[in-house]
């Protein structure tokens, strides 16, 4: 154990909608190689204790579950939202908070210094994104705000994909309040383990309002009228920001492609590996899906009103 040591990551740098970037960090094969059989050794020990609630990246569990747990709950009358944002989620977590929730159920010395190992070879803070390990941290780190939501399931909706997570509660007296409450230690939680909510997004909104809605897995949420039956539901509508981006960075992977495959010095596919560099990162890659990139946007199934087709095509961003 003591011989061995991670290689620095590479780092690629993704600009997201916002003008900010994302940052993946991509460890060397041989390390991605390490870190999946770790991965194979810790993730049936934490899959026993994880919430219900818990979407991201998890053996048989998927973004579209948690997006209909939403759709659920608006369903069910739970118009009192909590929206959540995190500010640099992977890049700020505490080491030792990280590996203080390791502990609880890994006594193996060599397994915790491993763990150890790779955290410390990112920086002081943080879990590197594109790392096969960092995903099953990244729902370590909240599983004890899981747990303590799940206990008001009488009373709220509570869905949570990595970093991506929402609240919702009746608008009444009772489910502001817990609306609320629940605001107050998703905040207590984060600062525990070092995150911080970002003050400018991090809201409470109530959709039924004019002209509230809130944002959820790549998904707009909003309170609209059927102009066919007239009855007010809860539409899903994807961000168009969102997809052109992803389409935008797709490009540049084809073109650049294209660009090698002329020159004679590459073979001419897209490079698998920037492809999904591009997806891992997740600014782009959660709610988004392929009837999604192909150009079709959809609206809530159940609400009898269809959004009219944004067409976005690949040559739109040639």
């Amino acid at each position: 154990m003591d011989a061995y040591h991670p290689r620095p990551y590479r780092r690629r740098e993704i600009p997201k909608e916002d003008g900010k970037v994302c940052v993946i960090s991509i460890p060397a094969i041989r390390d991605r190689v390490v870190q999946g059989a770790l991965r194979l050794i810790l993730e049936p020990i934490f899959e026993a204790d994880f919430s219900d609630s818990s979407y991201g990246a998890r053996p048989g569990r998927s973004a579209h579950e948690a997006i209909e747990k939403v759709c659920a709950g608006l369903r069910q009358g739970r118009h009192r939202v909590v929206d959540v944002d995190l500010s640099r989620y992977f890049d700020t977590i505490r080491h030792d908070r990280m590996l203080a929730k390791v502990v609880r159920r890994v006594v193996d010395g060599d397994v915790l210094a491993m763990v150890k190992q790779f955290l410390k070879s990112t920086g002081d803070r943080g879990v590197p994104q594109g790392s096969p390990l960092s995903p099953l941290l990244a729902n370590l780190a909240f599983d004890d705000l899981d747990h303590a939501l799940d206990r008001g399931g009488d009373t709220i909706t509570y869905a949570r994909y990595l970093d991506d997570m929402v609240v919702l509660a009746a608008d009444t007296p009772k489910g502001r309040q817990w609306a609320d409450r629940a605001l107050v230690r998703i905040r207590q939680e984060a600062e525990a383990i070092g995150v911080s909510l970002n003050a400018e997004k991090t809201r409470l909104v109530t959709i039924t309002e004019p002209g509230a809605s809130f944002a959820f897995l790549g998904f707009e949420y909003r309170w609209e009228r059927s102009s066919k039956t007239g009855r007010w539901y809860a539409s899903r509508v994807p961000r168009p920001k969102k997809v052109i981006a992803v389409l935008q960075e797709v490009g540049k992977i084809l073109r650049r492609s294209r660009h090698l495959h002329a020159s004679g010095s590459g073979a001419g596919e897209p490079d698998p590996a920037g492809l999904g560099e591009l997806l891992s990162c997740r600014q782009f890659g959660d709610g988004i899906r392929q009837d999604q990139v192909r150009g079709r946007t959809q609206g809530e199934a159940t609400g009898g009103q269809e959004v009219q087709a944004q067409e976005i095509r690949l040559e739109a961003v040639e």
